[in-house]
């Protein structure tokens, strides 16, 4: 906590302002003071809820109250407000208003809330600030020291981390490119085997292609033996069918003329036939009547 120092005005100060504003500044600032002084009692009470209300009060009447917005930081810090602590430390570490000593004291606990937050990188650069504005605080230049060798230290684990990481990436990818070949080879080999599936079929379609082609010629074979043993049968049986040929060779003719003969070929073919009969019977009856005319020579004993 900062005890609170008596407000002075520059006489610039004075001058920007006539007298009624700067009677209710001026108004405003003892307000504010009064607040803060307030605050300050409730907090050395222990009485944090009504010094963090009293330390409000004294910043709205005057936002530059450094010692102030210091001492809300102190009180939000105690409660484990820590992200509206910073908040109040960081507005007191610029405000214009500020001594040194209070901005040394802001930029101290800015250091301590970012090594509690592990972020050391910000620690180092806010003790570097506290020790520019009070070079002789010995605490603060061991958190200096601290915040140095755990960055160091973190910097290392995340070097490592990423080191980690890039050798994992590469396992992974590599472990990714030999299953990808994997899979290009087990692809490969599927193929070619289903190639040669398609070769055996291809083979034993020929095979049996041809055993079909053989068992074609054999049949063909077979039936040529089978006639030419029919054609070589026993002599008389070669006789009897030379001669049931001839017969039919020979009534075969007539059977087609009967076949073919028409109504008005049938009717000459028996006209040729009855004059063929009449001319017979003629022919006798004229034999018939010679025989009768002729005398005997002969002479009866």
């Amino acid at each position: 906590m900062i005890l609170f120092p008596i407000i002075a005005f520059s006489q610039k100060a004075e001058k920007e302002f006539s007298k009624a504003e700067l009677a209710k500044r001026e108004k405003a600032q003892r307000q504010s003071q009064a607040f803060a002084y307030q605050g300050y009692q409730a907090e050395k009470a222990h009485k944090l809820l009504d010094s963090e209300m009293d330390y409000r009060k004294a910043i709205s009447k005057n936002k530059e109250n450094a010692v102030a917005q210091y001492n809300m930081g102190d009180v939000l810090y105690s409660q484990e407000a820590y992200n509206e602590a910073t908040h109040y430390y960081q507005e007191a570490s610029v405000n214009k208003e500020a001594s040194k000593e209070d901005k040394h004291k802001a930029f101290h606990n800015l250091g301590n809330l970012a090594m509690q937050n592990k972020k050391y990188e910000e620690a180092v650069q806010f003790y570097k600030e506290a020790l520019r504005n009070n070079p002789t605080d010995e605490q603060t230049r061991y958190n200096l020291a601290i915040a140095k060798e755990k960055l160091k230290k973190q910097q290392q684990e995340n070097k490592n981390n990423q080191n980690n990481q890039n050798n994992q990436q590469n396992k992974d990818n590599k472990d990714n490119k030999d299953n990808q070949n994997k899979d290009n080879k087990d692809n490969k080999d599927n193929q070619n085997k289903d190639n040669k599936d398609n070769k055996d079929n291809k083979d034993n379609q020929n095979k049996d292609n041809k055993d079909n082609k053989d068992n074609k010629d054999n049949q063909n074979k077979d039936n040529k033996d089978n006639k030419n043993n029919k054609n070589q049968g026993s002599p008389e049986r070669d006789k009897q069918e030379n001669n049931n040929q001839d017969n039919r060779e020979s009534n075969t003719p007539e059977e087609g003329e009967r076949k073919e003969l028409s109504a008005e070929q049938m009717n000459r073919i028996l006209n040729a036939i009855n004059n063929e009969e009449k001319k017979t019977q003629e022919k006798l009856n004229a034999n018939k009547v010679k025989g009768k005319a002729k005398k005997s020579n002969t002479k009866d004993w």
